[in-house]
């Protein structure tokens, strides 16, 4: 296929799930809760979007150069990152560090269109806006998160965290910080999880290792506020 027939097919392609996409939005799956108590919830849509556009969403971020390993400065040795990871900004918002150890930090990339879009759903189904977003590649069972919680301090006290997957579903797992009861929501192909409120200092969660499951992406929306 020549260069011509490339872009001709490129069109086509990118008309066909628009067309999808606005038909998916428009019947999108409401949120429900999955536990709440007075200060945070967690809710919950397994198909956020349906599944071609899922796999169309799928297939076009997995390709993003920008998705790398980082590394972690640990007693003088740089640690790998347990899974590929690419962030993605708003002009201002600037490179994401985890904590002062994590070494070099994400450089801030461009919102692609695609990005964009799946943003402008997100803060329809939340209510809220983002300015950022981190996306997360899980090649295999093997890469994982561990228990920790979104609570970098730019984030504000009160605060949603909407948690979007594509690819793989894989067990999602969240505690109450000092309790060892679990709850586990099984994060799917196109859904949605939200965590709301107080959530990120009241709760902590990880995507914990497991067997025979292929490649999952993980997009985390952030609201990042200039003034902190």
């Amino acid at each position: 296929m020549g260069p011509r027939l490339d872009a001709v097919a490129a069109i086509l392609a990118a008309a066909a799930l628009s067309q999808r996409w606005r038909s998916s939005s428009e019947h999108a799956q409401t949120l429900a809760t999955v536990f709440e108590s007075r200060a945070s919830a967690l809710a919950h849509a397994p198909r956020f979007y349906d599944r071609a556009t899922a796999d169309a969403l799928f297939d076009e971020i997995s390709q993003y150069a920008g998705l790398n390993f980082t590394s972690y400065l640990i007693k003088g040795a740089r640690v790998r990152s347990p899974r590929r990871m690419m962030w993605c900004a708003e002009d201002g918002v600037g490179e994401y560090r985890f904590s002062a150890n994590h070494v070099p930090g994400l450089a801030a990339h461009a919102f692609t269109p695609t990005l964009r879009r799946m943003r402008r759903d997100v803060e329809t189904a939340v209510g809220t806006s983002f300015n950022a977003v981190l996306i997360n590649l899980y090649a295999d069972g093997s890469e994982f998160s561990d228990w920790h919680s979104d609570d970098d301090p730019w984030l504000g006290r009160d605060f949603d965290v909407p948690s979007l997957s594509l690819g793989a579903a894989r067990p999602f797992r969240v505690r109450r910080r000092g309790d060892v009861n679990e709850t586990t929501v099984t994060l799917g192909h196109g859904s949605l999880l939200v965590m709301k409120g107080k959530f990120q200092h009241e709760y902590e969660h990880s995507l914990p290792r497991t067997r025979n499951v292929g490649v999952r992406i993980n997009l985390t929306w952030r609201y990042i506020t200039p003034a902190l």
